[in-house]
């Protein structure tokens, strides 16, 4: 029994039997039935042995008398019945045998009598506690012998223990109780159906006629009175007090196991103070540990780790257990274990490292024990989970370590595993291999908690800066802890977690899981702010530890989760550590090249090369050679390899000399390659049926071979994302180079290339096997049989990447069975746990799946950006891809599983379809089988968007954790875009083709209208860059699917705005939002535009773009919003200026709201015409709120800087003014308001033509007055010649070689066409065209008829003649020239190349307009009735406001003179003349542009003959 370990108070028995569990199952065995038949023989003895006095068995009051035997021996009998102790009756008239001789006072009897010893036992154990005056009943128990009643019938005399013989001292025999004590620990530890036997053999039998409150006490409750006592006396310390103690507390953490009788555990520990009491004056701190310190043996204080455990044990074992409405029992628990948790904290931890220890393994188990406690309850309880069993305790332990961690309490942890090594060579030495044991125990279990709390800092939110930890662990600690010289330099505890890794003393685990703390240690170190420390600046010598690490790795025969776990510290390094990064890729610290001078400096040299270690890249490429033997064997070997290939690749600009020979190197791409094209085959099935023992472990019977496809989906997904960033580290060619294809592409192109092999590729990435109704079952699983147990309890603390693939991926089915450990009771209740256990199998199976194959699938979507410049020219490819995209959405248009899980890879898998729509792009020349595949795509989009599994609403509406509709609107975007693109192609729609495009048109707006009214009420209440993001994609897809080509009838989205009110919301937040985007200067500076306003504005004018949509606009109070805005005040007062102080660089965001407001107002004043004349009245007010603003913009001179954004302002303006002219009323019913707002633009308008007139003919002054205001815009300008000084008029020739000035003179050229087709509309010049003379409006004869061109006054006849002949030379250069061919390149990537066709049109435009002005100015002027000096002098055709100021001037007395002599003869001459000489030139570019019709030359000159050539001079 003693080898078995069945008493270890035994002296028999081993030190190490003591605290270590048993070697292996047959020692438990014979363990278990040791305690079986010692509880059995002890349960039933045979006979009872009393010590009688001979004085009662003579008198009148006898108890026993002599009879005779068969045999020579005497017989004693009773005369009444014996209560015995334990509670048993011995009948009247047994017989007993007598067992001494008969000589003295006292005689040995044995009676025939069966009971149970464990009631004696349990009477031993009362007696004592009776003694000790513990037991607040009566003063004594029971009855008193020598008064009990005599005769037939009269109840049975009682014995106490005393009475029997045994000897007790007066104040209790400790020594006794303790046995009796350990007896019963022996028996019930760990085996909890023979525990539960013998409790019920103590409690059963009891006395019917005593009442409960009479009942002698049980087993807790008698163990907890000793220890109380016990622990209360301040005598002096004995061996026998501090055996007692141990003893009582060992019972009560065997009693713990037992879920009937641990609450009185718990309710007995909580009502007592004498464990875990504050107060160091009594109790255990107060009697034990001092005594303990002095002795430096700590019996005592093991024992308390051990009830501490126990009972933390206990308390989350039977979580489940405790009804939901029972939480008072979880609120004692916790207060128990908290009071437990401070007193262990405080008292022994951190200072445990200070006491004398007469054996050194105390000190490394009382360790050992507190570290697994505080890691106990970090993985039962994680701190980051909400809903967390005792979130109080967890709380407790993350704040002592972490939160709110102090020196005193990471020491202990952290100089522990520094000085760690130096011990453990000393035991070594000694052979003291049992204290070395404990060591090693010890290390693992304090690594294993500062993984614990390195893991979950990293998953708190905004934990930038480094914990006390990550400081212990980066800061040297005095080494030896009295084993060494004071002297002996300190230790730096990463230089030692790294020697862990490499040691070969210590076992696998410490190995294992040093570097696992190395790994969060660097992750974590990693996010720290500022200056974070780094692992290579700790490593007393870098270059062995990475030589020592990359042996590891490349051994064969090394263990293979210790090979994997370095691998991916390899990885993490090179991705957090540029130092470190650079020795593990080469090997060594880079030292300069020095000239070899010597043949001794070369010979050593040459000794040098030969002793370099092999790099981490070395080893990794040699292992790729073998990689197919890896693929069969050893996937996750593999993936970790490629793993560390793709980190080297993603910081290759950084190793860039250093891996371009592998860059190179045909075997490596050639290896790559074929991996990428190995075929997976089809996914393994995940739903476990039984479970098998697999490297000693329970594992699904499936595991491996999930796990086996899972790594080989990383392990491609790795080299396809290697090739990706391959390619993307290949330079990019100058513009005039052609693309130049880097070796892995040129591997992989093939395969591209052939149809079969790129649908292999891209399906197997498309492919998820994710099954949401495992998750499902298990979830109304647990709710129905287990209420109590979330799946967030038992997820996985292990930091992302190290999980590894299989049955426990991201549950963790340990933790599952510890908190099923109660729940087991009964064969239904087995079958449920096993059930769900089951069922979390397979979720980890298909979770690891899912995982693996959602990697794949991002890799090849990485891919696809980066081969887009090689693929997109090839035209089978782009064939391939567009059939390929056709079937992964007929694919997204079936799924039919629905969750938030699911709605994350249907978002993956549409990524993908977007890459590859990305590659296919846009075209205007697809054959008929493209148009096909595309229109097949066009209606699985429809379908995406009506599937009910997965519907679009919901990641609009927020409910998803990752959203997708961003990416499901570029797609439709594309859709669109391109459906567009082939309704311009003549017959290519057919009918069904349409009714297609309709479909997705009709499905996609209803959903992007109710969305854009969602974005902007969300818009209003904060500013999120998600929400700006949705609000641009959603107003880009409304534009499109609203355009008339494809979308003829309005009114059915339209209808829709109105329902939403979506208009009336958008101009609210405009209203609201800061168009400027001060309020975050920050981020107005990284995104160079405010939040919100451009896609508000840009929504406007796809709206008012359609003529029915500005009608709607014009009614929902556009101008109120508009003039009461974030610009509002300084467009006022005319303060917007192109670029804004606090944005360098950039054009004002004000100034480009400013702009598209007019441009809006423009397009619903033109969309309204004449039909709504209360708009032109709101028009005109807006125009007089802001006229400042815009008198600012008209009264640019030559002499002024000129931006381009100016120019669009100028642009803008003008083309406001021309739709007020265009939509005027007529004559007969004039509007005031428009009528004065003309008048006042007719001024500056004329002042402007002078100046227009002025830069056109002067190219070369107005291109050194640009100005560039975005870097873009200074690049092309630095780009630009100098313009030669001679270049007084616009020489085509030389504008080509310069292209920013050719696209500033063809702009100033639409903008004088603009300015003169408006003062064409004002002045009605095609009613004096085609009308009566009677009808002219005269009073807009504005253009004084002479030839004077003076840049300070308005344009004259002749301004408009001379600018007429500029237009006309230019018109004459390009009417030569192809159409297509260009003037000037983008000048950027928003921009169309400048071309021939353009440019003509421009200047025909300009020509026609200036001619037909100058006409009909000169006619009216001729016509009025009183022309002369009072005409000349009169102001009537300067018309003013209140607020727009005049700048004409009167013409002078020797003007009007020389009119009076027969000025206008002249310039009527002139104008026919310039008639003439444009008539071919406009007739020839009427005959290049088909678009042009008729000449209006002829039509002017016969206007001239009828109108002006015949009035007399």
């Amino acid at each position: 029994m003693t080898t078995s370990g069945f008493i270890d108070t035994d002296p028999l028995s081993t030190a190490a039997s003591s605290t270590q569990p048993p070697a292996d199952e047959s020692d438990d065995g014979d363990r278990e039935i040791c305690s079986r038949h010692v509880f059995y023989y002890v349960d039933k003895l045979p006979t009872f042995s009393l010590v009688i006095p001979l004085a009662s068995c003579t008198g009148p009051n006898a108890v026993y008398e002599k009879a005779q035997a068969a045999g020579p021996s005497f017989a004693y009998t009773n005369l009444r019945a014996i209560r015995l102790p334990g509670g048993s009756v011995m009948p009247a008239r047994s017989k007993g045998r007598l067992l001494s001789g008969d000589g003295g006072d006292h005689i040995a009897v044995c009676w025939q009598h069966e009971h149970s010893g464990w009631k004696v036992v349990l009477d031993v154990l009362t007696e004592y506690v009776t003694r000790r005056r513990m037991y607040t009943g009566t003063v004594d128990l029971y009855q008193d012998v020598a008064f009990g009643r005599t005769g037939p019938g009269s109840i049975p005399l009682t014995l106490r223990l005393e009475d029997v013989g045994m000897e007790i001292d007066e104040g209790g025999d400790e020594a006794l109780a303790t046995d009796a004590l350990d007896l019963i620990r022996s028996v019930i530890q760990d085996n909890e159906e023979l525990a539960e036997e013998l409790l019920e053999s103590l409690e059963s039998g009891g006395d019917p006629n005593n009442s409960s409150d009479n009942q002698p006490p049980d087993l807790v409750h008698l163990t907890t009175m000793i220890l109380e006592e016990a622990l209360s006396r301040s005598q002096a310390r004995s061996f026998s007090r501090t055996q007692l103690i141990t003893s009582a507390m060992s019972v009560l953490s065997a009693l713990l196991s037992l879920p009937k009788y641990s609450l009185r555990v718990w309710l007995y520990i909580r009502s007592t103070s004498v464990l875990f009491g504050p107060s160091r004056t009594s109790g255990f701190a107060a009697v034990a540990l001092p005594a303990e310190r002095i002795s430096g043996h700590y019996t005592m204080t093991l024992a308390l780790l051990n009830l501490v455990q126990q009972l933390l044990h206990e308390a989350f074992a039977s979580v489940l257990t405790i009804p939901l409405d029972n939480q008072r029992l979880k609120q004692v628990k916790e207060e128990v274990l908290l009071r437990a948790a401070v007193f262990v904290h405080g008292e022994i931890w951190v200072e445990h490292l200070s006491w004398k220890y007469a054996q050194l393994g105390d000190r490394f188990e009382i360790g050992r024990r507190v570290s697994s406690f505080y890691g106990y309850v970090l993985k039962q309880s994680p701190p980051a989970l909400g809903d967390r069993p005792f979130p109080a305790l967890s709380q407790a332990v993350a704040d002592a370590l972490l939160h709110k961690a102090t020196t005193s309490t990471i020491n202990p942890l952290v100089s522990s595993i520094a000085v760690a090594p130096h011990i453990l060579g000393t035991l070594y030495a000694s052979r003291r291999y049992g204290d070395a044991r404990r060591l090693i125990y010890l290390l693992e279990s304090h690594l294993s908690l500062t993984r614990l709390v390195l893991s979950y800092k990293q998953s708190i939110p905004y934990s930038s800066k480094p914990c006390l930890l990550e400081q212990a662990l980066c800061a040297r600690v005095a080494g030896g802890a009295g084993f060494t010289d004071s002297t002996r330099s300190r230790i730096d505890p990463v230089d030692v977690l790294a020697n862990y890794v490499k040691g070969r003393d210590i076992g696998t685990a410490v190995p294992l899981e040093s570097i696992r703390v190395l790994y969060a240690l660097c992750a974590s170190l990693s996010v720290t702010q500022p200056s974070p420390a780094t692992i290579i600046g700790h490593l007393s010598n870098p270059e062995a530890t990475v030589a020592s690490f990359v042996r590891i790795v490349q051994h064969p025969y090394e263990d293979l989760a210790l090979r994997n776990a370095v691998w991916n510290f390899i990885a993490l390094a090179v991705d957090k550590e540029p130092a470190l990064a650079n020795l593990f890729v080469t090997g060594q610290f880079r030292v300069p090249n020095n000239k070899i001078k010597s043949k001794e400096n070369a010979k050593s040299q040459g000794e040098d090369d030969s002793k370099k270690h092999m790099s981490a890249l070395e080893v990794a490429n040699e292992t790729l050679s073998r990689w197919k033997d890896l693929w069969e064997a050893n996937p996750q070997l593999l993936a970790s390899v490629f793993r560390f290939i793709y980190v080297v690749w993603q910081h290759g600009l950084e190793h860039k000399n250093l891996i371009d020979t592998t860059r190179g190197n045909d075997e490596f791409w050639t290896n790559v390659v074929a991996v990428v094209k190995e075929e997976l085959g089809p996914d393994p099935d995940y739903e476990t049926e039984t479970f098998i023992i697999l490297d000693d472990e329970r594992r699904s019977s499936l595991h491996e071979a999930v796990s086996v496809q899972s790594y080989r989906n990383m392990v491609k997904s790795y080299a396809v994302r290697v090739i990706g960033q391959d390619i993307f580290l290949q330079p990019q060619p100058r513009s005039c180079e052609p693309a130049k294809k880097p070796l892995s592409y040129s591997k992989l192109a093939p395969s591209f290339k052939s149809e079969d092999q790129l649908n292999e590729l891209i399906l197997e990435a498309k492919s998820t096997s994710y099954d949401p109704s495992l998750s499902d079952k298990l979830a109304t699983q647990l709710q129905q049989d287990f209420p109590g147990l979330s799946l967030t309890h038992l997820q996985s603390q292990d930091l992302s990447d190290e999980r590894q693939f299989g049955d426990d991926f991201m549950f963790s089915i340990a933790l599952l069975r510890s908190r099923m450990q109660q729940c087991v009771s009964g064969d239904d209740r087995a079958n449920a746990v096993e059930e769900v256990e089951k069922r979390i199998a397979s979720l980890n199976l298909n979770l690891s799946l899912t995982y693996a194959q959602t990697a794949l699938t991002e890799s090849w979507q990485f891919l696809l950006h980066q081969v887009l410049p090689f693929v997109r020219p090839v035209p089978e490819i782009r064939s391939n891809l567009l059939s390929l995209s056709a079937t992964i959405s007929g694919d997204l248009a079936l799924e039919k599983r629905s969750g938030d899980m699911m709605a994350k890879l249907h978002g993956t898998r549409l990524n993908l379809l977007l890459s590859i729509l990305e590659v296919v792009w846009f075209s205007d020349s697809d054959t008929d089988k493209h148009i096909t595949s595309f229109m097949n795509l066009v209606d699985n989009i429809h379908k995406v968007l009506l599937n009910e599994a997965q519907p679009p609403s919901q990641s609009f509406l927020g409910q998803l954790s990752v959203p997708f509709h961003q990416i499901l609107l570029q797609v439709i975007y594309f859709c669109v875009r391109q459906c567009r693109n082939l309704a311009r192609r003549p017959k290519v729609l057919t009918a069904s083709r349409r009714i297609a495009v309709s479909g997705l048109v009709d499905a996609t707006l209803p959903l992007v209208i109710d969305a854009l009214r969602l974005t902007f009420d969300s818009a209003r209440t904060r500013l999120d860059l998600d929400l700006d993001r949705d609000m641009e994609l959603l107003v880009a897809v409304f534009e499109q699917c609203t355009r008339p080509d494809i979308n003829v009838s309005s009114v059915t989205w339209l209808t829709r705005c109105q329902e939403t009110d979506v208009i009336k919301s958008s101009l609210e937040l405009l209203t609201r939002t800061d168009v400027i985007g001060l309020t975050d200067l920050p981020l107005l500076r990284t995104r160079r535009q405010p939040l919100y306003a451009p896609h508000i504005l840009l929504f406007h004018m796809a709206v008012v773009s359609i003529s029915s949509g500005a009608e709607r606009f014009a009614s929902e109070g556009i101008i109120s919003a508009y003039s009461n805005n974030g610009i509002s005040l300084a467009a006022s007062s005319g303060q917007i200026d192109v670029v804004l102080p606090e944005l360098p660089g950039e054009r004002s965001p004000a100034h480009k709201t400013y702009c598209s407001m007019i441009a809006i107002v423009s397009a619903i004043v033109s969309a309204l015409k004449r039909q709504h004349h209360f708009f032109d009245a709101e028009a005109c007010g807006f125009v007089q709120l802001y006229g400042k603003q815009i008198i600012r913009a008209l009264s640019w001179s030559v002499g002024d800087p000129i931006t381009l954004p100016l120019l669009e302002e100028m642009e803008q303006v003008v083309g406001l003014f021309y739709a007020l002219a265009e939509s005027a009323p007529p004559t007969a019913s004039p509007n005031p308001a428009v009528v004065k707002v003309l008048r006042v633009f007719t001024t500056h308008a004329l002042m402007l033509l002078q100046q227009l007139n002025y830069a056109l003919t002067h190219p070369n002054h107005i291109a050194s007055l640009l100005e560039p205001v975005t870097a873009e815009e200074r690049a092309l300008l630095e780009k630009e010649p100098t313009a030669a000084s001679s270049l007084l008029s616009v020489d085509m020739a030389d504008l080509q070689k310069h292209p920013l000035t050719a696209r500033l003179v063809h702009r100033l050229f639409r903008l004088s066409s603009s300015v003169v087709s408006t003062l064409i509309s004002i002045s009605r010049a095609y009613d004096v065209l085609l009308g009566e003379q009677e009808e002219w409006p005269v009073q807009e004869a504005v253009i004084v008829p002479h030839s004077k061109v003076v840049p300070g006054e308005p344009a004259s006849l002749g301004t408009l003649l001379e600018l007429a002949n500029c237009t006309l030379d230019v018109l004459r250069h390009l009417v030569d020239r192809p159409a297509g061919q260009a003037i000037a390149p983008p000048a950027s990537l928003k921009d169309t190349p400048l071309d021939v066709q353009e440019g003509m049109l421009t200047a025909r435009k300009t020509v026609e307009a200036l001619l037909v002005y100058a006409a009909t100015q000169l006619a009216m002027w001729l016509s009025k009735p009183e022309f002369d000096t009072a005409e000349m002098d009169s102001e009537d055709h300067i018309p003013q406001t209140m607020d727009m100021r005049e700048s004409s001037k009167r013409p002078s007395r020797a003007l009007t003179d020389r009119i009076r002599r027969g000025m206008p003869g002249e310039m009527a001459t002139d104008l026919e003349k310039l008639l003439k000489q444009a008539k071919p030139i406009l007739q020839k570019s009427v005959d290049d542009n088909r678009n042009v019709k008729g000449d209006l030359t002829q039509v002017l000159l016969r206007f001239m003959s009828e109108w002006v050539m015949t009035t007399p001079s």
